[in-house]
């Protein structure tokens, strides 16, 4: 329950508490008692409004979630970020809104994982990036999607990072584009 509630007035409990569940972590054999709960809490709305150091003992427990794990878990993140809801009662908004949400959490357990780990999902990863960039450019999306991009930069190694160059390279062209024109833009509004 302590890890449930995000108040400020429950902090100390949230941190003493993401410490215990930290080093439970470390015992594989207990991954059957806390996946579950830990995979529920990853999606929780606040789950990114704690202190730095509780983060950091989350990211020790995703990591441990995601190490041995089955690819399922990984791929089971990358079919919620394309599996968001649309309809007729979520607006483009929402929808843009739960998808930079799901990214960053993605992003997250990438993250904590350890340095090439993974290196078997590169296709998948790959993919669902590929279908992310051909949304509409919207500023909150695409802030998450260079934010997974850093991720993978971290965790994943040079010869590895070939196939994501020509993408990598391509947005960031594209951006500095957009920057050029905006700022173009703002200078001539400036002179009339």
């Amino acid at each position: 329950p302590y890890v449930r509630i995000h108040a400020l007035s429950n902090a100390p409990c949230y941190r003493s508490a993401s410490t215990l569940l930290m080093n439970i972590s470390q015992y594989s054999y207990t991954k059957k008692t806390w996946k579950k709960e830990v995979f529920e809490q990853l999606f929780d709305i606040g789950f990114f409004q704690v202190d730095l150091l509780a983060l950091n003992s989350w990211k020790i427990i995703i990591g441990n979630m995601i190490k041995d794990e089955k690819p399922t878990s990984f791929r089971d993140v990358m079919n919620r970020i394309n599996a968001v809801q649309t309809g007729l009662l979520v607006s483009k908004e929402q929808e843009y809104e739960q998808r930079s949400v799901l990214i960053k959490r993605f992003a997250f357990i990438i993250y904590a994982t350890e340095k090439d780990q993974c290196n078997r999902y590169l296709p998948d990863i790959l993919e669902c990036i590929a279908d992310l960039l051909k949304l509409p450019q919207v500023p909150i999306v695409y802030t998450q999607i260079f934010l997974l991009f850093r991720a993978l930069l971290i965790r994943i190694s040079n010869k590895n990072l070939i196939s994501f160059w020509p993408i990598l390279m391509a947005e960031l062209i594209q951006i500095l584009l957009q920057l050029e024109q905006d700022l173009l833009f703002d200078i001539e509004g400036d002179i009339k």
